[in-house]
């Protein structure tokens, strides 16, 4: 508990000016998060929790600094989420699974996403990724006690997110091999014929098809009585 200091405000800026996203959750105390270190940092994200339903966790933190929200689950509402644990309670011991609740648990949702971004962009800034997460979040049921006033933006969303980075393929750059103009604002389901066809050296008059713009050759109509050369 306690406003981000020069120390951690530092920290944060040192990792974030060598181009690291920093995700850190509101807290668990169903207070303003300004008023808790790190999540009242600037240049972090700041995650608070919600159930599984979207509503706000009771515990979680909230406020104008929180800028997402994630699934935090809540017990007695509902299953929680599941995690990885060590069944050791003073040294370690076997590998498990326990259910969990807290903005512990939903700061590491935002984090996944936020790796699984940078693995399609790695050029993306601090700044990219917290807009492209807040652009891209499922907004807060009706009732439930999230607005974008007190658990950010929304709730984070990794398909849609993952689904705006998705870059289309690269244009044509290639010159016309046959110098024929570009036609543009053709009508959805209609032909257009660019320049005649025309493939000599052929001894049959029709060994081609055309499908759905591309040239389909009948090879075994075809018998080049002239060195082979490109048509």
């Amino acid at each position: 508990q306690g406003q981000c200091d020069a120390a951690m405000q530092n920290a944060v800026n040192a990792v974030t000016s060598a181009g690291s996203v920093v995700v850190v959750s509101a807290g668990n105390s169903n207070a303003d998060a300004s008023g808790f270190s790190p999540a009242s940092c600037n240049g972090v994200i700041t995650v608070a929790a919600t159930t599984q339903t979207g509503s706000k966790a009771y515990y979680s933190n909230y406020g104008s600094t929180v800028d997402i929200s994630a699934p935090g689950g809540a017990y007695g509402v509902d299953t929680a989420v599941l995690s990885t644990i060590n069944t050791g309670l003073t040294a370690p011991a076997l590998s498990g699974y326990s259910t969990k609740q807290g903005t512990s648990m939903a700061a590491p949702h935002v984090s996944g996403l936020v790796s699984l971004m940078l693995s399609v962009n790695p050029n993306l800034t601090p700044a990219n990724v917290l807009a492209l997460l807040q652009q891209n979040s499922t907004p807060f049921p009706a009732s439930g006690g999230c607005t974008t006033a007190n658990c950010g933006s929304g709730i984070a969303n990794a398909a849609a997110t993952l689904n705006a980075l998705a870059e289309p393929p690269p244009g044509d750059t290639q010159p016309s091999p046959f110098g024929w103009a570009t036609i543009t604002d053709v009508a959805s389901n209609s032909w257009v014929t660019s320049q005649p066809i025309v493939l000599n050296g052929l001894d049959t008059s029709a060994p081609f098809t055309v499908s759905n713009g591309f040239i389909i050759l009948n090879l075994s109509l075809i018998h080049i009585s002239e060195p082979t050369r490109p048509y």
